[in-house]
């Protein structure tokens, strides 16, 4: 047997011992899905007029001149995957709004599984403030 590369080196050998536990509160997925997203789902909040990427957020938002698309990586990913025919479910948390459920209701809708999804009833749902200089584009359907 080959001594270890450490000791041909002359290297004093070390013997690490990692445990890692990792435990989630979320249900598991359904067994029928075959692809599990886990994280987030959000409204993208897009600017549909010219504005100054400094305006702030708040004031954008209040001015109602924006257009909310659904998003979320793991989110766009479920739904993706079953409009592909790819059972999936979406196992994050959404508040306990308007926005929440009807975040929920788009993807069902659309065939994502969203039985592992968790409501936080004193949470909002989360928004994400976006705005363009120049035209704002359009969103794919």
């Amino acid at each position: 047997m080959a001594a270890p590369r450490a000791a041909v080196l002359g290297l004093p050998s070390l013997t690490l011992a990692l445990s890692l536990t990792v435990t989630l509160s979320l249900a598991p997925p359904p067994p029928q899905a075959r692809v599990a997203c886990l994280g987030e789902a959000l409204f993208d909040c897009i600017a549909t007029t010219a504005s100054s990427p400094t305006r702030p957020a708040e004031e954008l938002e209040a001015s109602g001149a924006f257009k909310k698309l659904p998003g979320g990586a793991p989110a766009n990913a479920a739904v993706a995957l079953a409009r592909l025919g790819t059972p999936a479910a979406f196992l994050g948390g959404v508040g306990g709004d308007a926005d929440g459920t009807e975040l929920l209701e788009l993807m069902r809708e659309r065939g994502v599984d969203c039985r592992g999804a968790g409501v936080l009833t004193e949470a909002c749902t989360r928004r994400v403030m976006v705005s363009f200089l120049g035209p704002t584009p359009s969103p794919s359907p």
